[in-house]
Parts: C-alpha cells; structure tokens; sequence
C-alpha cells in the first residue's frame, strides 16, 4: 500500500483512527484488517466506553 510504503521511507507512524469503523462494525475486529495494511498506531478509545 502506498501509505505505508511513504511512511515507511520518511520514517513516520502510520496511525489509523478506528473510533467510528472498529470494534467489528465492518465485518472484522478493526477496518484496517481489510486493507491488508499493518498501522503503527491504532486510535479506538471511545469505542471502549461502555454504551459507546
């Protein structure tokens, strides 16, 4: 994937925001899993709360 090979060269996080698309709301645990793209970072802590 172009994004990760352009973090990957500059030597930045790839970081993945999952607060709306986690917690299995698109037919795995987390969206990037379809990507078939590894993140360095995943953001997902209001999906976590408890009625969220």
């Amino acid at each position: 994937m172009a994004m990760r090979q352009l973090c990957d060269e500059h030597d930045a996080l790839l970081i993945f925001d999952e607060v709306q698309t986690g917690c299995g709301l698109t037919g795995t645990p987390w969206a990037y899993q379809q990507l078939g793209v590894a993140p360095d970072v995943v953001a997902f802590g209001k999906k976590t709360q408890v009625c969220g």
